[in-house]
């Protein structure tokens, strides 16, 4: 019988990274999987677009990092600070994480739903079981 093979929880394994990040870095803004509530003056939100399966033991999760804040360069900053870590977490000490694919730099990303200024990039990774 072959082996089963499962993928971690991608969108929990990189807000988890993101938030110890932050604090190491003294980093006051939120991480989430979705808008929290109340809205916090500063958060990212992270999402997972689509993952594909390259074979058994890789696979290529798009993720979507979105940035709020009050202002457009606050905003941009944060999602650059955020895209960045995320293109790291290669050289941390999770195995879980085997590569950076492709990475897109911050784009304006108005919210309808508030006043907040939103930039969004996208991340790719290798991740592994």
């Amino acid at each position: 019988m072959a082996e089963v093979v499962t993928f971690p929880d991608v969108q929990a394994l990189v807000v988890g990274f993101l938030k110890a990040q932050f604090a190491a870095l003294g980093e006051s803004a939120k991480v989430a999987g979705r808008v929290p509530s109340p809205i916090p003056a500063r958060f990212v939100r992270v999402d997972v677009g689509s993952a594909n399966e390259r074979n058994r033991v890789v696979a290529e999760p798009l993720l979507i990092l979105q940035a709020y804040a009050k202002s457009e360069p606050e905003a941009y900053a944060l999602c650059e600070r955020a895209r960045a870590l995320v293109r790291s977490m290669p050289e941390h000490d999770d195995d879980r994480v085997a590569g950076c694919v492709a990475s897109s730099l911050p784009v304006p990303f108005p919210d309808p739903d508030s006043s907040m200024a939103r930039y969004q990039c996208t991340v790719q990774l290798l991740v592994c079981p």
